[in-house]
């Protein structure tokens, strides 16, 4: 232990990256590369006054054991509730941070991308080519089609600023309303299920967003309509979904987050050629993960240098 700060699930990409930043943002830093077991674990943060975790959870038990010289945890993402209790560390005098905004732009770009793919069938003329059998598929043209955007967050407008570029008509649904800036028309979320050619979710997952895409919205889409996931698994019924890509009127989903992850491979989805699959990526470029990083060691670095009683407020993580 040399530093007062640790990282304690540091990928390679991540090492190499803050590698080449300035000296004085990554003093007093050190890494663990790799996943900690959970045994492991307690014995890797034990005398740190700050950890980063990118996706290992930090149970309870353990932010207790080292509430004496733990003061601060920054989690880079913006799904903390998943792996750090945020109450139980405050209330033991652990300031607990989330990084929200830092790939808003990368994840949109994905959302996009899966969209493309799912529509001209990319990934399964890929797996037919190397299987040796050549078929072309009949595919679908976005322009001037409408594409309902459920979430307008960061990430929801991006998405929508780059359809509209690209010359599709958007719909869009927000829990709090929809800015008058964006080039799309609010609706209702019936609605946009209803009229959409395709869909996209965007919306954080909460107690009151758990499966609330279900088989009511899902089996109300026109006939073909293709539907897109880079939020949370946990917003969608999988067993809804999979029903209305089986039996209709689902054409294709293109998914980024699954219930559970790993998805494993007795997963459903897994055999499915009307879906698209990738591994919770949507927000993986090296511009994200600069910003992600960054963002971090700066939380880290005012926390630590800040009196107990001046620590970062988590409202100031954008």
């Amino acid at each position: 232990m040399s530093g007062r700060s640790i990282y304690i699930d540091c990928t390679q990409n991540m090492a190499e990256l803050m590698s080449r930043y300035p000296a004085e943002l990554t003093e007093g830093v050190d890494l663990h590369i790799g996943d900690p077991s959970p045994n492991e674990l307690q014995e890797i943060v034990r005398g740190y006054a700050g950890v980063l975790t990118g996706h290992t959870v930090l149970p309870n038990s353990l932010l207790a054991k080292n509430a004496g010289t733990l003061r601060t945890v920054v989690f880079l993402g913006t799904g903390v509730g998943n792996y750090v209790d945020r109450a139980a560390g405050e209330a033991l005098g652990i300031n607990v941070h989330h990084i929200s905004g830092y790939g808003d732009r990368s994840i949109a770009e994905h959302a996009f991308a899966l969209l493309l793919a799912a529509a001209r069938g990319l990934g399964q003329m890929d797996r037919e080519i190397r299987s040796g059998t050549w078929q072309s598929f009949e595919g679908v043209e976005l322009a001037g089609k409408v594409l309902g955007v459920v979430g307008t967050g960061a990430v929801g407008s991006e998405l929508i600023r780059i359809a509209d570029a690209f010359g599709l008509t958007c719909l869009a649904w927000n829990r709090s309303g929809v800015a008058p800036s964006l080039p799309c028309r609010e609706t209702t979320l019936k609605e946009l299920f209803r009229e959409a050619d395709a869909i996209s979710i965007h919306i954080a997952y909460a107690t009151e967003t758990h499966e609330m895409i279900g088989a009511s919205l899902l089996n109300s889409v026109k006939p073909g309509a293709i539907l897109v996931n880079t939020a949370r698994g946990g917003v969608m019924d999988e067993v809804a979904l999979i029903s209305a890509l089986t039996d209709g009127p689902l054409r294709h989903a293109a998914l980024d987050v699954f219930t559970e992850e790993p998805l494993g491979m007795a997963s459903a989805l897994i055999g499915m050629e009307n879906v698209t699959l990738s591994s919770h990526a949507a927000w993986k470029t090296p511009d994200a993960s600069d910003r992600l990083m960054k963002r971090g060691l700066g939380i880290l670095q005012s926390d630590l240098a800040a009196p107990v009683s001046k620590l970062t407020d988590p409202a100031d993580e954008r």
